[in-house]
């Protein structure tokens, strides 16, 4: 016998049901044919196979004519309806933060989506990938997904963050200038991947929901129910974790050892013993991300250098400056001329 569809978290198919009745559609016609019934508009925690809420999505689109359903529903919703992730994206401190706690606690709401951030840092992208059988019918969900976490990325950030480009794997025949114009850069349908590249500087900007002590509450619940479900970050992530807290404490100058240590839960002693069990040292990870930073801002930004040190985490522009000769033998300057 197979086995029974997963459930997700279905909070937004509740939220597009609620949608669609404001505007005057009626029960009968918002549910039928889409495995959900009336019962989804008064439960605290809905929960469902993840092809029936991208399937509902899809059905919304097509009951209301309005192939942008998802997408315009997201710029108008508020993240805090996502629970637990929402409240983790939202008490990051920085943008950076934000989109690696996304791409850490995704699995809170649902398994069904592939969160990659390690090519941030270096390259700025933010990559998704939808796992489920039924993706390839999720382009309004996608879209929603999508327009949701950006909106309530610009708004805690309190300005409009264009990214560089954005990319989504499945084509849009209608309305794809809307899009464009919601993110400010150019974005492509029927990409190879999914994703938003954004500029080296944005992902240092600060939240004003940052709450530092709030998020490690958070996420230690957030780990918590990861764990119970099977898809807890495994040890071999440590690298990726310490790289995470320290790019949220880098330009405030707070990216010491045992900051970083006490940002993971565990003294500055262990975390130097896990870190050499893994063949690297906090200083090399340090390092290496300073240097793809500094490469990154020095290559796609116009910011002074005095700047790009000041978001590395440098006392000053001297010992900025030294540190990249060791790093490439040249100095910013040379490298950003040449």
């Amino acid at each position: 016998m197979p086995a029974a569809p997963v459930p997700h978290n279905a909070i937004f198919a509740q939220l597009a049901a609620r949608h669609l009745l404001t505007q005057g559609f009626t029960p009968a016609a918002v549910f039928a044919g889409t495995g959900f019934g009336q019962a989804l508009l008064d439960q605290e925690e809905p929960a469902a196979p993840f092809a029936a809420i991208a399937g509902f999505f899809s059905r919304a689109a097509e009951l209301t004519g309005d192939p942008l359903f998802g997408f315009r529903l997201g710029c108008a919703s508020d993240l805090r309806l996502a629970g637990l992730l929402g409240y983790i994206a939202r008490t990051s401190p920085t943008a950076g933060c934000f989109l690696r706690n996304i791409a850490r606690y995704a699995g809170v709401m649902s398994d069904a989506w592939d969160v990659d951030t390690s090519r941030l840092a270096s390259h700025g992208e933010f990559a998704w990938s939808c796992t489920a059988a039924s993706g390839q019918q999720a382009d309004q969900y996608t879209e929603f997904l999508a327009a949701l976490f950006f909106s309530a990325l610009r708004e805690a950030a309190g300005t409009r963050i264009e990214p560089q480009e954005a990319a989504f794997v499945h084509q849009r025949r209608r309305g794809a200038e809307e899009i464009a114009a919601f993110f400010g850069c150019p974005v492509r349908f029927a990409a190879p991947a999914s994703r938003i590249v954004f500029k080296p500087e944005d992902l240092d900007l600060q939240l004003a929901s940052g709450d530092r002590l709030l998020l490690r509450v958070l996420r230690t619940f957030g780990d918590q129910l990861l764990h119970g479900r099977g898809l807890g970050r495994k040890s071999t992530d440590l690298t990726a974790q310490v790289e995470e807290a320290v790019s949220a404490r880098l330009s405030g100058g707070t990216a010491s050892l045992a900051n970083v240590a006490a940002d993971l839960g565990m003294s500055p002693r262990t975390l130097s013993r896990k870190l050499a069990r893994a063949g690297t040292s906090y200083f090399t990870v340090l390092e290496e991300l300073r240097k793809a930073l500094a490469i990154r801002y020095l290559r796609e930004s116009r910011l002074p250098l005095s700047e790009i040190a000041f978001l590395l985490g440098y006392s000053g522009l001297n010992s900025f400056s030294e540190a990249f000769r060791r790093w490439t033998g040249q100095s910013p300057g040379q490298f950003r001329g040449g």
